[in-house]
């Protein structure tokens, strides 16, 4: 396997004073967190608005393999499932990883009990950088199930592991959360 860049947490405990201003937009309520993640990421991946939504995109081109950025117990559209009765609130650059049927990284259990994010494909610089939640999640709560990622193979929906195990297991092999691949769904 060549080398990994990884990427450790990044700890955020400024901004939880300023959650509770109603009068900060979230473009101004994260700045300081996402310019924290952006400097340490500095020349490897970017944090940046895209219309109306925020994406992780790389700063310069991957190999599979090559690209390794680590996440860090309630349920929400921030966390990331890692068992059965367990979330874990994303770290940055992580919690704006998007969803996509073609994801660029795969979930990779880490010693942290979170995942690491490795590069599935050969990744372009300024490409978006993604993964597909039917890798580490059950089933989707707290999330519009339409998925609108567009690429041709698209499955139109954001279910969950639930709802697609045969597709993910056979796309995805060693990359999907350890806790779903001891599961066998009848169907």
């Amino acid at each position: 396997m060549p080398s990994t860049t990884v990427v450790p947490e990044i700890k955020t405990n400024v901004i939880k004073e300023s959650m509770n201003d109603q009068n900060l937009l979230p473009n101004e309520l994260f700045e300081g967190e996402i310019a924290r993640a952006n400097e340490f990421g500095e020349g490897r991946w970017e944090i940046r608005q895209q219309g109306s939504e925020w994406a992780l995109l790389a700063l310069k081109s991957y190999v599979p393999g090559d690209l390794n950025i680590s996440s860090g117990p309630n349920r929400t559209s921030h966390t990331i499932q890692t068992g059965d009765e367990k979330h874990v609130i994303m770290n940055l650059p992580c919690r704006f990883l998007n969803h996509c049927c073609e994801p660029s990284l795969g979930a990779w259990d880490n010693d942290c009990e979170a995942f690491d994010f490795i590069a599935l494909r050969h990744i372009q610089k300024g490409e978006e950088l993604t993964f597909d939640y039917d890798t580490t999640e059950f089933k989707v709560e707290n999330f519009p199930e339409k998925c609108l990622c567009g690429v041709n193979s698209c499955r139109r929906t954001i279910d969950g592991y639930l709802g697609s195990e045969e597709i993910v297991r056979e796309k995805y092999g060693k990359y999907i959360a350890r806790y779903l691949k001891s599961k066998k769904l009848a169907y």
